[in-house]
């Protein structure tokens, strides 16, 4: 399942974070830690280690974690690692799948987030390539992709411009993608009846189910 969620943080807290991550001083060759596969197709820059990036990267982090939608949809366990990604013109992404351990956890899910307005940039599209078909996402300021670790995926080539963005890896409760999004609809369901005012034993037994799942499902 591939989801955008478009109200992570406030147009002030994005401004702030974004000014606070538009030095070019702060980025480095994003291939010194692409892995072994992906280093070849990888021309980005990436920001070092810094208290005004890793400041910028806690907001970030906090607000993901916080956020109702995401948690529902990735049930998340543990925020793997963040990252904030920049490409100038003439730099891309190519066709990759990301690593499968990742801080010595599963990656399950992947999510970009976009510090960017579309108008100051042309290309950079990220592109998934999932279930013989091809989903292309031009993000607008502010919003967030969410997305399974295991698709292959890209950036395409940026022809103008900078695109400055946030990416990261999850690890899910819930391994499993498909049992995941089972659990997100049975959210939005029970949200959806108790805004509705649903009879009560309706809304018991869907919360039931979802429990039981969540404890056959869960590692």
């Amino acid at each position: 399942m591939n989801l955008i969620i478009a109200d992570l943080l406030s147009d002030a807290q994005f401004s702030a974070i974004a000014e606070s991550l538009a030095d070019p001083g702060l980025f480095r060759d994003g291939a010194e830690t692409a892995g072994a596969l992906a280093r070849p197709v990888k021309r980005n820059l990436q920001a070092r280690d810094g208290a005004k990036v890793e400041a910028a990267l806690g907001l970030i982090s906090e607000a993901l974690l916080a956020h109702p939608i995401l948690g529902s949809a990735a049930r998340p366990k543990q925020l793997l690692r963040i990252l904030a990604n920049r490409y100038e013109q003439g730099m891309h992404y190519g066709n990759h799948i990301d690593e499968p351990i990742i801080a010595g956890e599963r990656a399950d899910l992947s999510f970009t987030l976009m510090l960017s307005d579309p108008c100051e940039f042309e290309g950079g599209e990220l592109v998934i390539e999932s279930d013989d078909q091809t989903h292309v996402f031009r993000l607008a300021r502010g919003e967030m992709l969410l997305y399974p670790a295991h698709t292959l995926h890209r950036v395409e080539p940026v022809s103008r411009g900078r695109r400055l963005a946030v990416i990261g890896w999850i690890r899910s409760w819930i391994a499993d993608p498909a049992q995941r999004e089972v659990l997100f609809d049975l959210d939005r369901v029970i949200e959806s009846m108790l805004a509705g005012s649903a009879e009560r034993s309706i809304l018991d037994r869907l919360q039931r189910a979802r429990a039981r799942l969540m404890r056959m499902w869960a590692q």
